[in-house]
């Protein structure tokens, strides 16, 4: 038995989308201009191969979702120092 969704809060998807039953999780994608990896390649692996687990996405929209406006950069760098192992070790190398 899936979760119900009784007032429509989920839309279309229902219950069982948000909880990942309807597919894939979220994907973010990036775009810049053409000779990006020519000029910074080292950043241009780092940013090919990073890769986020749900939990560490949604931590970090949440704290910058819910910083005031104009602190989403302080919430961003919250963010970094308690994730400070994983940043380290993504950005190895720059």
């Amino acid at each position: 038995m899936g979760l119900k969704d009784p007032q429509g809060a989920m839309g279309a998807m229902g219950a069982m989308g948000a909880m990942g039953a309807m597919g894939k999780g979220e994907q973010l994608h990036a775009i810049g201009r053409k000779s990006f990896g020519t000029d910074f390649p080292a950043l241009a692996k780092v940013a090919k191969g990073l890769k986020l687990t749900d939990e560490q996405l949604g931590s970090l929209e949440d704290l910058i979702q819910q910083a005031p406006r104009g602190q989403e950069k302080a919430a961003a760098q919250k963010w970094i120092d308690q994730n400070n192992t994983f940043v380290d070790q993504a950005f190895t190398g720059l």
